[in-house]
């Protein structure tokens, strides 16, 4: 019986052309997926250090100054597009780190956790350079919707009706 299948084996294989793939379309698929995991990586620190810049700009007083309370000036000043971003990127990384040759092996628990840990760290490096104050700032000039949409606490202070006014002193 395992003969007769063994041979229905070779003969599907000599009907249908079946070749094997070379080594190097294995090489390639797999460094392509560390460079895809270590660009996401990139990517998602770039996110935490625009966080960073946009916690370390919110200023505690002025929860006071807004309608209600400090949960809805904390829900106000929460960066929830780079928040989204972040998560976004940390969950494309462990999909790479899990499709390489040895990816299976690691839990997920300790492949996100390591995710998330690269992120802060890298993100507070950048951070510290300033790219987290450039990102927004090239964001806040170019994009149109960033500030209304993903940035709403900058519109806090444009707001003359309720005795807000922003601007520059010249």
């Amino acid at each position: 019986m395992s003969d007769n299948l063994g041979q229905k084996i070779l003969d599907k294989i000599k009907n249908t052309h079946l070749e094997p793939k070379p080594r190097w379309h294995f090489l390639l698929k797999n460094r392509l997926v560390w460079t895809a995991g270590i660009v996401t990586l990139l990517i998602g620190a770039v996110a935490m250090s625009v966080i960073f810049y946009l916690v370390n700009n919110q200023d505690l007083a002025l929860y006071k100054q807004v309608d209600s309370s400090f949960i809805s000036w904390f829900l106000l000043s929460l960066p929830y597009f780079w928040i989204f971003f972040l998560a976004l990127f940390i969950y494309l990384l462990y999909y790479n780190i899990k499709h390489t040759k040895k990816g299976y092996r690691y839990h997920p628990l300790l492949l996100i956790s390591s995710a998330i840990l690269l992120s802060i760290l890298l993100g507070a490096l950048f951070s510290t350079l300033g790219m987290g104050k450039y990102i927004d700032s090239v964001l806040s000039q170019r994009a149109p919707l960033y500030n209304r949409v993903f940035n709403p606490h900058i519109n806090m202070w444009s707001q003359p009706e309720r005795g807000r006014l922003a601007g520059l002193i010249v």
